[in-house]
């Protein structure tokens, strides 16, 4: 190694920095011919861009030209003629008809496609290429005009050969002249379309020798280009090849135009470089493993390798914890592939746990009463890494967890009440069989994740009720909860049966309800309210339901209407009870509470007061006469003999 210090070195350092001096040079001319040959080529495309896009302009103004002005006009030309026509059969139609609603049918008709003809042939004189056409559509419209002024003067009673025969010539002329008109417009067009098509030809003739120029300059500039930088690129290429090859003592020329010396000093810089970083690699790898290796030993999990040939090339401290007979089977060199394979021994009872934690991922109970929890991840190399945390704390904090919610399940289901809990975000979280008994779902049609709205429609879908939807049961929940509190709500279903519905909020946000099925409890509430205020034996009103109405007739008297008040007792009914037994006597007190009702309007009332003793509440009576007349239908009515079971009996 020479020293840095002499003259040698000193007049490499000076031949380098010509060297570089000239390589700087020469890319700073390689650019300027780069730069040069991009700016020709890019002022020909731009050129022939433009070319081409006046000419594409010029090509889409002809094609606008023959659709607006020449196919346009002649469209509506034809549609002039048509319109004329049609206006001529309708005054055909219109001078046969004698209705008035028919002539006014036809005269709006012809009124309509005078103004649709008359906007047609506008259009088609502003369509016109020529003045030839222009002055033909004048004259279709003065044509037309005349054949107007002739019609309205026209009257069809009275109407003249000689003015039915004017009205036809002028109709033929005015046929004739938009024949004519159609002809001339599609004469313009076609001498239109032939001098567009010229124009279109020349233009593409033009451009393709355009584009040929183009090209060949292009050609010629890269040539050029080529030409001007070949030599530099050649040389450059084969040092990196040899240099590639590893041919670092190969003679490189340096200095001269093409500055090569420049490239060798960044060679072997970088050479440097990489042999610094990989040194400095190294280096930050031994710390890393150093580190891994730390954070393994004294990690809380148990971290076990396994090669590809199933024996175990590492196992941190917690795992030969975990399993007896590790560190052995590891300094052995034992295969866990090849142990359960052979026949039970002492190697592999010792190694039992770690060959049944190994095998699979999931959770394993060892022989001692612990639980590990076992995650395997594939190595590259064939093998796996088995990462295993003692899990028995959780296990046993699962079984309890398990247990009470079997306590509680199992108290759930014998609940007498059905209960939903919702969360904050209303979807169910607990729900008991008997919800599903109290609404008549089949197992499974309600299940924790559903929402509150997909639990009604699973009830509306059973059935439960009828004439609501999804909104009206959202309305009622509504108004069950008023005041910032929720009130018991009494839901009917279709089957009859009727379910209480509370609800409690949770601190979470969610609330509880529970369904309690009171058909039976209102059908007693029911029940009782009614013997409080009816006869048990006729279901007529009793005494205190006569007197509420007495009441009410009482407070709706007014000065032009009143109410009158029968008392009505049963002449020997006594004997009857006596001699024929109570039986039929009840049959009956039946038979006349049936035949005072039916004696009466709706708006009176009939009650029994007791044993024979009966009350009529007669309302809205407006004579005296009135009453007089109930009382002599009930005293005919009641007289009656009745017809009872083996019995013809007569009261009075």
């Amino acid at each position: 190694m020479r020293d840095p210090e002499t003259p040698t070195d000193c007049g490499d350092r000076a031949g380098r920095s010509r060297a570089a001096a000239t390589l700087t040079g020469r890319v700073t001319t390689i650019r300027a011919a780069v730069g040069v040959a991009f700016l020709c080529v890019a002022l020909l495309l731009g050129a022939l861009a433009l070319s081409t896009g006046l000419a594409i302009l010029q090509v889409g103004g002809l094609a606008t030209r023959t659709y607006d002005e020449s196919l346009t006009s002649i469209s509506f030309a034809r549609a002039a003629a048509a319109d004329f026509a049609k206006m001529r059969t309708t005054l055909i139609r219109r001078m046969q008809a004698r209705d008035g609603a028919e002539v006014a049918k036809r005269d709006s008709e012809i009124t309509d496609l005078s103004a649709v003809l008359a906007e047609d042939l506008v259009i088609a004189a502003e369509r016109a290429q020529s003045e030839r056409a222009a002055r033909t559509a004048q004259a279709v419209q003065a044509g037309v005009a005349s054949w107007e002024s002739l019609r309205r003067e026209l009257d069809p009673v009275t109407v003249r050969p000689d003015q039915a025969a004017a009205l036809e010539r002028q109709a033929d002329a005015v046929e004739g002249q938009i024949d004519l008109l159609i002809n001339v417009m599609a004469g313009d067009g076609f001498t239109f379309r032939q001098a567009a098509r010229q124009r279109v030809v020349g233009a593409i003739r033009w451009h393709a020798a355009a584009v040929a120029l183009v090209i060949l300059a292009c050609g010629l500039i890269a040539w050029l280009l080529t030409r001007r930088i070949s030599g530099s690129v050649s040389a450059a290429a084969e040092a990196a090849e040899r240099i590639a090859g590893g041919q670092l003592d190969d003679r490189i020329p340096t200095g001269g135009r093409d500055g090569l010396s420049r490239l060798l000093d960044a060679v072997a810089a970088m050479r440097s470089t990489i042999r610094a970083l990989t040194l400095r690699e190294v280096s930050q790898r031994r710390v890393a493993e150093a580190l891994v290796t730390d954070a393994l030993q004294t990690s809380r999990e148990g971290v076990v390798v396994v090669d590809a040939d199933g024996r175990i090339a590492l196992a941190n401290a917690q795992a030969l914890r975990f399993f007896v007979g590790l560190a052995a089977a590891i300094e052995a060199g034992l295969s866990l592939t090849r142990i359960a394979d052979e026949p039970r021994d002492q190697h592999r009872e010792v190694l039992d746990d770690c060959f049944r934690a190994l095998a699979r991922d999931g959770d394993i109970r060892l022989a001692d009463g612990r639980w590990l929890r076992v995650s395997r991840s594939a190595t590259r190399q064939g093998g796996f890494i088995a990462v295993c945390s003692d899990i028995s704390v959780l296990k046993e904090q699962e079984r309890r967890l398990t247990q009470t919610n079997l306590r509680l399940d199992a108290a759930l289901d014998t609940m007498s009440q059905g209960l939903c809990l919702y969360d904050g975000q209303s979807r169910l979280m607990v729900v008991n069989r008997r919800y599903s008994e109290i609404y008549g779902l089949p197992p499974g049609a309600v299940v924790p994740g559903m929402t509150a709205l997909e639990v009604l429609s699973a009830s509306l879908a059973a059935g439960n009720h009828p004439g609501c939807d999804l909104e009206a049961l959202l309305r009622q929940q509504r108004d069950a909860f008023s005041n910032g509190a929720w009130q018991t709500h009494f839901q009917e279903l279709s089957n009859g049966r009727i379910v209480a519905i509370d609800r409690r909020e949770a601190a979470d946000g969610g609330f509880v309800a529970t369904y309690e099925d009171v058909t039976e409890r209102r059908r007693a509430e029911a029940r009782i309210a009614f013997m409080a205020h009816h006869d048990m034996l006729t279901g007529l009103p009793n005494r205190v339901a006569v007197g509420q109405q007495i009441d009410v007739a009482v407070a709706q008297a007014g000065r032009d209407q009143g109410f009158a008040v029968f008392a009505i007792d049963l002449d020997d009914f006594r004997p009857v009870n006596e001699t024929l037994g109570h039986g039929i006597g009840d049959e009956l007190l039946v038979a006349v509470a049936n035949r005072l009702t039916a004696c009466v309007r709706e708006i009176d009332c009939v009650a029994r007061l007791g044993a024979d003793e009966f009350i009529v509440v007669q309302r809205g009576v407006d004579r005296p006469e009135d009453a007089a007349i109930l009382a002599r239908r009930i005293i005919e009515v009641v007289g009656a003999p009745y017809s009872l079971t083996h019995h013809t009996i007569s009261v009075g």
